[in-house]
């Protein structure tokens, strides 16, 4: 290969114009050479320089960095409650409550005071995980709704077997199931315990002979209802947000409602500690048809449901399907809303 002149004429002109050095430890006289460092330019030896020890530093296992985020989290969720000038009262009125019988609110009795936490539920109740028990009441709040309502998929009343089956499976598959009970815990008997509402989650789908054990059983299906009568009252935010606690691991609680478990210790107030790990959730929401599908979106049911999922839990609308159902007693056509949220991340 043919040197360029311009290459030939920059090495020339570097060596004559380069001092004549010597790099001899000897010659320079300088004890413990060794330790010495290079002036690269001139080609002796400098004096030594310190520098700072350095360590190698152990990278975190991927359970241990699980375990800081969550912790993290629980942290900072205490410092904000902490910092709270209304959590000292509130945690005072709750104790109150728990040694004080109360009246349950309803539409017709408004409440007036200002709750302390814009989340907090507006009438006496408390949520815990559901028991065999609680399985008629369910079934009669889900019947009621198809007699009389259109947000749920059934047109026929859906039998109390059908209901225990559901929540087996729950149980068995480790799928979160939530009941809404009135008034404070310890204030009323077990006996008159009034289910006023419930939320669940199953999977996505399932087998093509009904198995769990697929490829969907990482996304997870939201389903909430609670009872007329007590609906606007932040009682579906409540059985929302412990779902979603639980199932997520970088979500900060709403808080403003009682949880009391005693029954299933994976069913908790835990970040992320749903034992199924899920992938993501999602809801499913029906609302009334418009002339269209601009229409339907500028209208109030609409507005209303898109702002309270995606503003408070972040789940984002991922499939508008427009008059998709025919409401036969209603005659009105409706349009189903599926709604997404990310539960974790690649990695974790």
């Amino acid at each position: 290969m043919t040197r360029s002149p311009y290459v030939t004429d920059f090495i020339k002109t570097w060596v004559e114009n380069t001092p004549d050095v010597k790099t001899d430890f000897i010659y320079q006289n300088i004890d413990q050479h060794e330790d010495c460092d290079v002036d690269t330019y001139m080609g002796v030896l400098m004096d030594p320089i310190d520098y700072p020890e350095t360590r190698r530093q152990e990278l975190p296992s991927r359970r241990q960095r699980e375990q800081t985020s969550n912790l993290y989290i629980r942290q900072f969720a205490s410092e904000i409650a902490q910092r709270d000038p209304n959590t000292q009262s509130k945690r005072k009125t709750e104790k109150q409550a728990q040694t004080t019988p109360v009246t349950i609110e309803t539409e017709a009795d408004p409440i007036n005071e200002e709750p302390l936490n814009s989340f907090q539920v507006q009438v006496p109740c408390h949520l815990r995980p559901a028991t065999e028990s609680d399985v008629e009441a369910i079934a009669a709040i889900y019947n009621h709704e198809i007699a009389e309502g259109y947000k749920v998929m059934d047109t026929r009343p859906i039998k109390q077997d059908d209901f225990y089956n559901i929540y087996s499976q729950c149980m068995t598959e480790n799928m979160p199931f939530i009941v809404a009970v009135a008034g404070w815990h310890g204030t009323t008997e077990k006996s008159h315990q009034e289910i006023i509402g419930f939320s669940l989650i199953t999977a996505v789908g399932l087998g093509i002979a009904g198995s769990y054990d697929n490829l969907s059983r990482i996304g997870g299906k939201l389903f909430v209802i609670v009872k007329p009568g007590y609906r606007r009252k932040g009682i579906g935010t409540a059985l929302i947000d412990i779902l979603i606690t639980n199932c997520t691991g970088w979500y900060i609680s709403k808080g403003g409602y009682q949880f009391v478990n005693s029954t299933h210790s994976w069913i908790s107030a835990e970040f992320g500690n749903s034992p199924r790990k899920w992938w993501y959730l999602e809801m499913e929401a029906m609302i009334r048809s418009g002339e269209s599908e601009e229409a339907t979106r500028k209208g109030e049911e609409f507005q209303w449901i898109y702002n309270f999922l995606e503003d408070k839990f972040d789940l984002r609308l991922k499939h508008y399907d427009e008059k998709c159902f025919y409401e036969p007693r209603q005659m009105n056509w409706l349009d189903k809303l599926t709604f997404r949220r990310t539960c974790r991340t690649v990695g974790q």
